[in-house]
């Protein structure tokens, strides 16, 4: 629902559209999604998660007094240690590693669907260059490469003809 509940932001199998909060209403002005792209602040992100995860614990946990254990002071300690993960596997190992402090066999932490192929959820591009400002106008100062070994980090500006 919109701030001044005038419109409410509907989803159809093939849409999105603003409609009015009333009955039978019709989605005739689509909303074009066509190139939207989110973009992700990570760490903000994982603070989010781990917040939540131990949210989830404190108020569900079927022992109100989460086994004598004290709950805020482990779900601080656990983000404090947030700034040395470097990616979205090392935050769940962060919240397995957490409930772990329960000392329950019966708590888990599921990665999200995109997760369990180990591959990102959208392609990520890795240009592999250093940039410099020169005139007004960006220009490739260094093409960085990667390991020989390792074709995943190969720069595509790199491939022949690209340039």
């Amino acid at each position: 629902m919109c701030g001044n509940g005038e419109k409410v932001l509907v989803h159809t199998a093939d849409s999105w559209a603003f409609i009015d909060p009333a009955k039978d209403q019709k989605i005739e002005d689509k909303i074009s999604i066509v190139g939207l792209k989110a973009t992700i602040d990570p760490r903000t992100e994982w603070n989010e998660i781990l917040t939540d995860a131990g949210r989830l614990v404190r108020d569900y946990f079927y022992q109100a007094d989460t086994h004598h254990v004290d709950w805020g002071a482990v779900v601080k300690r656990y983000k404090s240690a947030l700034p040395d993960c470097t990616s979205r596997e090392d935050v769940d190992f962060l919240i397995r590693e957490m409930l772990g402090e329960l000392n329950c066999s019966h708590a888990y932490d599921n990665p999200p669907p995109d997760m369990v192929d180990n591959k990102p959820a959208s392609p990520v591009g890795l240009l592999g260059c250093d940039w410099v400002l020169e005139q007004g106008a960006y220009k490739i100062a260094r093409l960085v490469g990667g390991g020989a070994y390792d074709a995943d980090s190969r720069s595509p500006l790199a491939i022949p003809g690209s340039m």
